[in-house]
Formats: structure tokens, sequence, C-alpha cells
């Protein structure tokens, strides 16, 4: 009888205990993995959304940089409903002050469709002929022209803005929206300074 009385081992209410004490702690490394996916997941997302609307912004300052144009003919147009900034380029001969070789190039904003067509054109203030790129996602797309002789102010201002899904409404973490906003100062050959 003593035997029995002196054997150790472990009883079914210690079992239960030991239960239900990791399956609290399991519960926490699941509800913190979950936690930091989620994070992840909004933080990928908002990355993308902001390098795209970067690369957009990029793609047209390069084209901004380019362009060519006096006093008398800036080289730029802007028009509204839809949003569209047109911009002249030099042609391959490098020739600033003929514009016959020069090609025209169109950014067109169709915000039913959330994106912003970039191609070529026959002219300014013209529909576009050849599409060469289409950037998806692009919630906003406000091109301004800057022209005020009394402050010698020439600039092109672009308000740009991405959002992950265009079709839903901007959520930090499930659907951010990245919005840019840059003024590029034109060169002196296009302004109207006298």
């Amino acid at each position: 009888m003593r035997n029995i009385l002196n054997r150790k081992g472990i009883t079914f209410i210690e079992l239960l205990a030991a239960s239900i004490i990791t399956g609290i702690v399991m519960i926490g490394f699941a509800s913190m993995d979950i936690s930091l996916r989620n994070a992840y997941e909004g933080t990928s997302k908002g990355t993308l959304v902001a390098s795209k609307a970067a690369a957009v912004m990029h793609h047209i300052s390069r084209r901004i940089l380019e362009a060519s144009g006096s006093s008398a003919d800036t080289g730029f147009s802007i028009a509204t409903a839809p949003d569209r900034l047109w911009i002249r380029s030099d042609g391959a001969a490098k020739t600033p002050s003929n514009y016959s070789d020069d090609s025209w190039y169109l950014y067109k904003h169709d915000s039913a469709a959330s994106t912003i067509t970039y191609c070529s054109t026959a002219g300014k203030n013209l529909d576009c002929q050849t599409t060469l790129q289409t950037f998806s996602n692009i919630t906003t797309f406000t091109p301004t022209l800057l022209n005020d002789p009394a402050t010698y102010q020439f600039a092109i201002s672009i308000l740009l803005t991405s959002r992950y899904d265009a079709s839903s409404a901007a959520d930090p973490l499930a659907n951010p929206e990245y919005t840019v906003t840059s003024t590029f100062n034109l060169p002196s050959s296009s302004s109207t300074i006298p």
C-alpha cells in the first residue's frame, strides 16, 4: 500500500493546467504572427504604391527636362477634363531652335480607368497616335502651367496620386494611397522673361 502512495506522476488536473497554459501561449504567438503579417503586407503595399508614383513622376520629369521651346512657343500645353499634358521634345538632330524635327508626347489621364497613357502625337493639343506606355492605379493627375511674367515664374506643377487598388477607398493598411507633388522650373529659353 505504501508503494502506491509514494508513486510520482502527473495528475489529470496538472495535465489540464499545463494544456491550458500552452494553449494561451500558442494563441499569443498566433495573434502576434497575424499582426506582424498584416503590418508587413500593409508596408509592402505602401512601398509598392509609393514606388509606382515616384516612377511615373520620374518619367514625366525626364520628358519635361528634354522639352524644347521659346517664349513665343513654350513647347507645353495643358488641358483639363480629362487632364492632359503635351510636351515637345527636341529631335535626334538636337537643333533647339528648329522645331520641324521635334516630337510631341502626351500624358493623358483616364480617371474612370485610373490610368495615365503616355503616347506620341502629331502635335500640340492632338490626341494619341501611338501608345508608348500605360501607368495604372493613378487616381489623380493634375498638371498646372505656372506662367507669371510679374514674378518671372515659369514652371509646371504636377499633382499625382496613386492607390494600391484604385477601385476601392483608400485605407492606410489595406489600400494605401500616395500623393506626390512636384514643380519643375522650366529653362529660360521657354520663359516669358523679357
